[in-house]
């Protein structure tokens, strides 16, 4: 692991420097963890990554513990903006609400799940606070318009939070998953769902005729 230290004033060049020059120009203290064959991209990347999850964790924790044990809950969607706005708003989608939901439609794939529950009323946390690594990520790679990567560390997180283990933190159904959406990008929620639920998870989705 590797920790911010303190900021260099960045000189030069600016509008030329890749994101991770940018990055580079704030002082790192490195500590015998850090792997001597990791790119600066991959130690940026994965800094952001890790201290993000642990913040979503964190916020997690923090809610009232009788609602997080009497409510199921059949996913947790990230929501964000890669392109500008910094917030990360977490939604949590209710079983009971989907149960209703599955009473009263004949769609029974995840889209329409995910576009029909926009009208319900959702129990949601937003990370006030985020950690000055996913910031410094973020900035660093708007300044080169390069979204995608904002969108692919999103989605990483949004993975190792699928492979946490849940038992007596939340209450959540048997095909619990979590994935991050961009709001803005209108993107297709199957393949936003692809890119964050793992294979075992995507078979249950996949079996119950959720996702193709």
């Amino acid at each position: 692991m590797w920790h911010t230290r303190q900021i260099k004033q960045i000189k030069g060049d600016v509008e030329s420097w890749s994101p991770e020059q940018i990055l580079y120009n704030y002082d790192y203290d490195y500590d015998e963890y850090a792997p001597e064959d990791e790119t600066l991209a991959n130690m940026f990347f994965n800094e952001a990554r890790a201290t993000l999850y642990i913040e979503v964790i964190n916020y997690l924790v923090q809610l009232d513990r009788t609602t997080r044990k009497q409510t199921r809950y059949y996913n947790l969607v990230l929501n964000y903006d890669a392109v500008s706005d910094d917030g990360v708003l977490l939604i949590f989608g209710e079983q009971a609400q989907r149960d209703a939901w599955e009473k009263s439609t004949d769609k029974w794939d995840y889209s329409s799940l995910f576009y029909d529950a926009v009208n319900w009323k959702h129990e949601y946390t937003s990370l006030s606070t985020l950690p000055e690594e996913y910031q410094l990520f973020l900035d660093a790679h708007r300044f080169h318009d390069d979204f995608d990567a904002i969108r692919d560390l999103l989605n990483a997180v949004a993975g190792d939070l699928n492979d946490f283990n849940w038992e007596g933190l939340l209450n959540v159904s048997e095909d619990f998953v979590i994935f991050a959406h961009d709001y803005a990008a209108l993107a297709n929620v199957d393949d936003e769902i692809r890119a964050c639920v793992p294979e075992y998870k995507m078979r249950i989705l996949r079996s119950k005729g959720l996702l193709k």
